[in-house]
């Protein structure tokens, strides 16, 4: 029954003709609502930002430390007398597994 009552109201309407259509004190109750979720969903879309953010830098370090493990980096390693002494194609991990 209040779910039928709730859906009635609701009907696809926007929250602002809602706000409109119900009585004054309720209107002010809804609008406090709308105003915390305004805010609540700034917070996230902020802290989702600062994921993106940490998410993209942990792949550079990951892609780093593959890079180092896997001898891909495309430097060489030298000896004493400035002699490269790298060994193709030895690496600590198989990065094609």
């Amino acid at each position: 029954m209040m779910e039928e009552k709730r859906q009635d109201l609701l009907d696809g309407s926007a929250l602002s003709e809602i706000i409109d259509s119900v009585d004054e004190e309720l209107a002010e109750k809804l609008t406090k609502l709308r105003n915390r979720l305004v805010v609540v969903i700034e917070e996230l879309a902020h802290v989702s930002h600062l994921n993106s953010n940490l998410i993209q830098d942990s792949l550079k370090i990951t892609n780093f430390n593959l890079q180092l493990l896997t001898n891909d980096h495309g430097q060489g390693t030298y000896d004493k007398s400035g002699s490269d002494d790298s060994q193709p194609g030895r690496s600590i991990i198989n990065h094609k597994a």
